[in-house]
This record gives structure tokens, sequence and C-alpha cells, in this order.
């Protein structure tokens, strides 16, 4: 099990739980502060091995945003990975792992550092939720590392979209975790 909890707690925290050895489930979910000094689950995402999923009745308007956005990054990701530093600003913050990155300066120098030469994400699952103003994405899917499509790696890859002044969107978390059991 992994639970991530950002730095600042400040306005809302994601956080994640995976279980990935047995279930292989994945569970997402948003808690925001109460005015008593508490926290309350906002939007939450579980998905299984066998596709289940329950969404909330108002996530339909932004479904096609995510699943636009995540097409377009795991595109940009596999063919020209410095292209994603236009998704990232500096307020973006991206849990790799183990390791967490600040700003688009660092997450853009962890992305294009990675150990292998070429990857290829296959999405089987792209779940959307509307989150504050922004937008709650959850990922499962495999990976294929420098050719090994034998033996896909799986992942679970989050998201919280929020959007610019421009009318378009920024990455303002990103979390990403090998499925490894």
């Amino acid at each position: 099990m992994h639970v991530w909890v950002p730095a600042s707690w400040a306005s809302c925290a994601l956080r994640r739980v995976l279980i990935a050895a047995a279930c292989e489930c994945a569970q997402t979910f948003a808690l925001l502060p109460t005015a008593a000094g508490s926290w309350f689950i906002s939007n939450e995402i579980f998905r299984t091995a066998g596709n289940n999923t329950i969404n909330p009745p108002n996530a339909a308007d932004k479904s096609d945003v995510g699943d636009a956005f995540t097409k377009h990054y795991y595109t940009t990701f596999d063919t020209a990975r410095v292209n994603l530093q236009t998704l990232y600003q500096d307020a973006s913050l991206l849990s790799f792992e183990d390791d967490q990155f600040m700003g688009m300066q660092s997450i853009m120098t962890k992305l294009t550092t990675l150990q292998f030469q070429q990857v290829q994400h296959a999405a089987a699952t792209c779940d959307c939720h509307p989150f504050q103003s922004g937008i709650l994405i959850q990922v499962v899917g495999d990976l294929a590392v420098d050719g090994e499509t034998t033996k896909p790696l799986k992942y679970v890859q989050s998201f919280v979209l929020m959007p610019t002044a421009a009318g378009s969107w920024f990455i303002c978390h990103d979390i990403f975790r090998l499925n490894i059991g």
C-alpha cells in the first residue's frame, strides 16, 4: 500500500492509496478541509482489474477534457518528452515513485533523465472527476520500456488539472507509481 500526501495541506489534499499485489486495484481520493479543522472526501475514484468504476453524476462534462489530455500527455511523453514542459507550471508538483519534484524545471529534469530510451504507454482506463475548478484524472495502464512488450509494467498515474487564465489547463499535481507487488 502507498499513501501520498502533498507537501502543502493549505487548501486541499490529494491522497492516493494503491494496493497492487493481489487485487490489482487503485484508489484516488481528494480531501478538503472543513471549518472544524477535519477533512472530508470530495471526490473518489476506485478501479479494479475488472474495470469497475463509480463516477459522480456531474463527471461527464469534464470527461472529454480528461480523455483528450490523457491522449495528448502520453503521446507527447512517448515521442517527445521535452514538449511536456508546456503542461507544467512553477506551482506544479510531481510525485514519481518515492520522490517529489516541485516546479516545471525540476519536473522536466526528472522526466527527461529517466533511465530508459524508449517508452510506450497503453492506458487501459481513464477516470475523470470534476474537482473544485479543475479535473481529477486517474489512469491505469501498461508500460512497454525499451521495446519490451512481452512483459509490460503496470502503472497508475493521477493528475489534477487546473485552468489557466488563458482558458487552457495545466498539471497542478501528477502522481506516478508502478504497480509492483
